[in-house]
């Protein structure tokens, strides 16, 4: 699947130990044979911040199936495999990734300085949008509950 994303991060309400990461933007591709242009994409990942460990990058690593999406117009599904949300402090960038593919959201392409001192402790955002991200066309066969990304 190739997306190209405008991604709005926003970090959801840290409720006692759980916090949700919510990313949104639009994104193009294929899923299951499906195409889909300009679809509104949300990807939400939820974590227990007891389990962030911060060196230079802040890192969490979610239950399997506490990862899920939307994509307007095809359906909502949960990643298979394993994800994480991160904010690597000493480049500014936040995202979240399935495997070795992530989502990237750039102090430097939103106009903050938040995501050189986040920690994934609280909520943020929303920041955004970033007009594109690069990383994203990496998301191919990915499994889903939907189906296995082509």
């Amino acid at each position: 699947m190739r997306w190209i994303i405008g991604i709005i991060l926003s970090t959801g309400v840290v409720l006692g130990q759980t916090a949700v990461y919510t990313f949104t933007g639009t994104a193009s591709g294929t899923i299951g044979g499906t195409p889909f242009t300009n679809a509104t994409l949300t990807v939400t990942s939820t974590g227990n911040v007891s389990t962030v460990s911060c060196t230079s990058t802040c890192s969490l690593y979610p239950a399997a199936g506490a990862s899920a999406f939307t994509i307007s117009g095809i359906g909502t599904g949960t990643f298979s495999g394993s994800s994480y949300v991160f904010d690597n402090q000493s480049n500014a960038v936040a995202g979240f990734g399935v495997v070795n593919d992530d989502i990237q959201i750039y102090d430097s392409s939103i106009g903050s300085a938040a995501l050189a001192t986040y920690n994934l402790q609280s909520s943020i955002g929303p920041l955004g949008p970033e007009a594109t991200d690069p990383s994203t066309s990496d998301w191919v066969n990915l499994s889903t509950s939907l189906r296995v990304l082509p």
